[in-house]
């Protein structure tokens, strides 16, 4: 079963590698797609994968959330209601998230 993932995540890469090289964007979603659906199902084991795929999965996060990004902003056009400073109000300011409180 290993084995198996092993070979489907280096066939993944290979192939995002080959399009890389041939410049064909439309390959890109697809692999980080399946790429993704591997990783988390080998951070959800116990095995020596299991720890490097949850870093994967965090890593990817954070660059979504970069790529979607909008203009930083101060805490003063971010906070919520009663002073309220939380991670809402965090991802509001870095550009991350909309105000919709």
């Amino acid at each position: 079963m290993k084995k198996g993932a092993v070979a489907i995540l280096l066939m993944a890469l290979g192939s995002q590698a080959i399009g890389a090289e041939q410049d064909e964007s439309w390959l890109t979603p697809i692999t980080d797609a399946f790429t993704d659906q591997i990783m988390r199902g080998l951070a959800q084991g116990k095995g020596g994968m299991a720890e490097p795929a949850q870093q994967h999965l965090k890593n990817r996060e954070i660059e979504k959330k970069e790529a979607q990004r909008s203009e930083r902003r101060t805490v003063k056009e971010c906070i919520k209601p009663g002073n309220v400073i939380d991670d809402d109000v965090q991802e509001c300011v870095r550009g991350y998230r909309e105000r919709t409180w």
